[in-house]
């Protein structure tokens, strides 16, 4: 549709604690799917919160174990110090109780839509890996971010590194 194609929409954000954003987004990059209804076209559209500060948290009750990190656009390759790096996090997992949690994160480069697959799918890759080396599915909890929650904020090649990136966390011992 020539409509979705040519115009943006314009979002406004706020939070507690946080510096209000306006931001312009093209509707091509938030749009999957849309129908016309009564002469109106609805949009079904996912919002997700953009952070200007770094991001430090850990979710509570929890202990980052490591980072795994990727190459830009790649989803189910490491390399080959990632690679070593997994294992010895699988050896670690195997070897502790408690659950696990594991969070795929982008760089701020592309649409939400392709973010949030690639996201999706580094963290499904990682669980997989570590099932395969011998960790319980049943333990570990997937989650994805796309580029909401950066490690550094800014667009160079290396702060974009640092985005691209799998977090494994371990549930603390009582």
């Amino acid at each position: 549709n020539a409509f979705i194609r040519t115009h943006k929409i314009i979002i406004k954000s706020a939070a507690t604690g946080y510096r209000s954003r306006v931001t312009e987004v093209p509707l091509s990059e938030l749009i999957e799917d849309y129908s016309v209804s009564s002469g109106e076209i609805l949009l079904p559209i996912q919002l997700v919160p953009l952070v200007d500060e770094k991001f430090d948290a850990i979710p509570p009750g929890f202990d980052l174990i490591d980072i795994v990190y990727f190459d830009t656009n790649v989803s189910v390759k490491l390399r080959e110090s990632e690679e070593v790096k997994l294992e010895s996090i699988a050896e670690k997992l195997i070897n502790s109780k408690g659950k696990i949690q594991i969070h795929g994160h982008t760089d701020n480069r592309g649409s939400l839509k392709k973010n949030d697959s690639l996201s999706k799918k580094r963290a499904l890759y990682i669980q997989k890996a570590l099932i395969k080396a011998g960790v319980p599915e049943a333990r570990i909890k997937v989650l994805w971010h796309n580029y909401s929650l950066p490690a550094e904020k800014g667009s160079t090649d290396k702060e974009r590194t640092k985005n691209r990136r799998v977090e494994i966390f371990l549930e603390k011992q009582k």
